[in-house]
């Protein structure tokens, strides 16, 4: 996923359409499309800044609701492996992927 523009290139965007100057100008001045410089306008009338709202991406290691089965397994049994625990979250109704799991166990550093 790219990463958002600047902080700084947005706000000299928007100071700038808000002044009058055109759309299409700003997008060619500023190398980024006529749409962002829109969308950005847009952002700053509807929030009161043109910050980069969340990305939607969960955060590495949360697996919602069963964080805490996963967290309890690993204490009672700390030698399971995490296609164990894949399977056994399975056969529980958890569907979660090998790397979910992995990136839980990563960040919470379970396996040293």
């Amino acid at each position: 996923m790219a990463r958002p523009y600047s902080m700084d290139l947005r706000k000299r965007a928007v100071e700038r359409a808000l002044a009058g100057e055109s759309i299409r100008n700003m997008g060619a001045r500023f190398g980024v499309s006529p749409s962002v410089v829109s969308k950005w306008s847009g952002r700053l009338r509807a929030t009161g800044s043109v910050a980069p709202g969340p990305d939607g991406r969960a955060q590495a290691g949360d697996l919602g609701g069963a964080s805490r089965v996963c967290s309890r397994r690993f204490a009672e049994k700390p030698e399971l492996t995490l296609r164990g625990l894949q399977k056994e979250l399975s056969a529980q109704g958890i569907e979660l992927s090998y790397g979910a799991i992995w990136a839980f166990v990563q960040v919470r550093n379970f396996m040293r």
